[in-house]
């Protein structure tokens, strides 16, 4: 090849390289986002900005805001694009792209006020980390038990759900899944930020005990010492005799002995059931076993009392978390 040739070839090269560089920069365009105080019309600089394939939720760009308040970034063109600004100590916000197409800019302009709210994140997994989807998630205000906004996890197969915007304040969590036990924990959401709660669910065990009262005794109340590992939601059933006292969710916290009152109308039954579902990776029961009164005083607390026969541990183990649940729930339902 004379020089003339190669000049030539190397020519040709180059503008099919800078052609083809060309069709690949084009197949881009820009997402161009000003974030700007809504109250003073001010910039909002060194601000968070996510841009979110709505189709997928996947965050194909992440950057912050410059001094002017102004980020860019260049993703494949789509129609599907969210473009969420998570500016510290403002209230987070979201707003549709529209379409990008190759070559060109759209731009966003996203405006928020200081917060008063912050975001939650749910993570829903098991005990090796795979992620949990179709987990109901509620969040509860405690002072009057109204539901403050409810979802599932795993929208995009992730495990997670996220609440945006929730008010400034402490609240309940409550999460099921139709495969997993139950579980409740408190909270508090901090204006200006988001908080994280993951939840790592056990294989829900659903179990059934029957005691059996001494002939003529009185049953007073039944006792048992639960330890748990963490806040752990079971839903309890009894029956005295096969008439049903009513379902009630109780939540086990830590170490303690809690009792079960026994109404005065079912305090001569001959057996007493339970049905509970629970989590039994995080509840364990140390004893358990029924109080009479031989007295002849009646219900309640009182009067002499004594243990019935106390199962030995692989029976506590069948029944964990049974009698401790239903202790909680008489004492929270009054049965």
């Amino acid at each position: 090849m004379n020089v003339k040739t190669a000049v030539l070839a190397l020519t040709v090269v180059s503008i099919i390289g800078l052609s083809f560089a060309g069709v690949v920069a084009a197949a881009n365009g820009t997402v161009e986002v000003t974030a700007t105080d809504a109250d003073t019309g001010d910039a909002i600089a060194n601000a968070p900005v996510e841009v979110v394939d709505t189709s997928t939720g996947d965050v194909v760009a992440t950057g912050t805001t410059d001094s002017s308040g102004v980020y860019s970034a260049s993703v494949a063109e789509s129609p599907e694009y969210s473009v969420i600004l998570l500016a510290d100590g403002y209230d987070t916000v979201t707003q549709e792209t529209g379409n990008v197409t190759a070559g060109s800019t759209t731009s966003v302009s996203l405006s928020t006020i200081e917060a008063t709210t912050g975001d939650l994140r749910v993570i829903a997994e098991d005990s090796a980390g795979t992620p949990i989807n179709n987990a109901s998630v509620t969040v509860i205000d405690p002072s009057d038990e109204l539901v403050v906004v409810f979802g599932e996890t795993g929208g995009f197969g992730d495990g997670e759900v996220v609440f945006q915007n929730v008010d400034e304040g402490d609240y309940r969590l409550e999460i099921a899944h139709a495969d997993y036990a139950d579980q409740v924990r408190d909270f508090r959401v901090t204006a200006g930020t988001g908080t994280d709660e993951t939840f790592v669910l056990g294989p829900q065990n659903v179990l059934e005990s029957t005691h059996s009262a001494t002939d003529g005794d009185i049953v007073t109340d039944v006792f048992a010492t639960v330890n748990a590992s963490t806040n752990t939601s079971m839903d309890v059933s009894v029956s005295a005799d096969g008439t049903d006292l009513g379902t009630q969710t109780v939540t086990v916290t830590g170490g303690e002995t809690v009792q079960f009152d026994v109404p005065v109308e079912h305090d001569s039954a001959s057996e007493y059931t339970v049905t509970a579902e629970y989590d039994s990776s995080a509840v364990t029961v140390e004893d358990t076993g029924l109080l009479y009164d031989t007295s002849g005083g009646g219900g309640g607390v009182g009067g002499h009392t004594t243990t019935d026969s106390t199962p030995d541990m692989g029976v506590i183990a069948a029944l964990a978390g049974l009698a401790g649940a239903i202790l909680l729930a008489g004492r929270q339902s009054g049965y």
